[in-house]
């Protein structure tokens, strides 16, 4: 059975409480009490106990529930599935840029990681997509780092206004918008003004909707 002096400890730490606010909570006038109550020299009476009790139960339901509600996160988390041994997967050999083949073994921790970070692709069009993408991303990265000149997006900043590229997919158009607060989680880079944003699309619309849309060009 909890002590008082345990109820104590974990109401207080609970609710970041000193003895004063303590006392306050359990309509106590003297902190000295407070104090007596938890090195043990006396005791609260019924009424005071209770609520002291009640106070502490409180505490320790919301402890177990917060608990099962992990627990509950983490038996629902996704798990990477990994393939059959012997299966055949494709990957981009970085040295040639040839498309290459390579049984799945779960034995061989090098092929594990490099499926895990999803280097492995199940067919050779894929891995080719992949590649195309790989190359136009690392492009774009870099001309929008050269053009926003050190600038990157500051997501504390509630009064800074951002511009990035959105695509229709209806009419097949790449348009430049704008946002404060939200992040709409896009591969494409951030730019810090919207003059920038249009170079972008003229220097790269076409391409990024033939790899990124499978729009063909015009």
């Amino acid at each position: 059975m909890e002590t008082v002096a345990e109820m104590i400890r974990v109401v207080k730490e609970h609710y970041n409480l000193n003895d004063t606010l303590l006392a306050v909570e359990l309509g106590v006038k003297s902190t000295g009490n407070i104090t007596q109550w938890r090195k043990g020299e006396t005791k609260p009476n019924k009424d005071r106990y209770i609520k002291l009790k009640a106070l502490y139960e409180k505490v320790m339901k919301l402890k177990e529930d917060q608990t099962e509600e992990t627990q509950v996160n983490v038996k629902e988390r996704y798990e990477l599935k990994y393939p059959e041994n012997g299966t055949l997967l494709f990957y981009n050999d970085i040295t040639t840029g040839a498309i290459r083949e390579i049984l799945y073994d779960a034995d061989e921790m090098d092929i594990v990681n490099v499926y895990s970070f999803g280097m492995l692709y199940k067919t050779r069009e894929e891995a080719i997509q992949k590649r195309l993408e790989f190359l136009l991303l690392k492009r774009i990265n870099d001309w929008a780092e050269e053009h926003n000149e050190g600038w990157t997006p500051n997501w504390e900043d509630e009064n800074e206004r951002r511009y990035f590229v959105e695509y229709d997919n209806r009419y097949e158009y790449l348009g430049c918008y704008s946002s404060i607060t939200i992040n709409p989680l896009s591969k494409l880079p951030y730019f810090k003004s919207k003059e920038i944003a249009e170079q972008f699309i003229e220097e790269f619309g076409e391409q990024i909707k033939e790899v990124l849309f499978n729009k063909e060009g015009n």
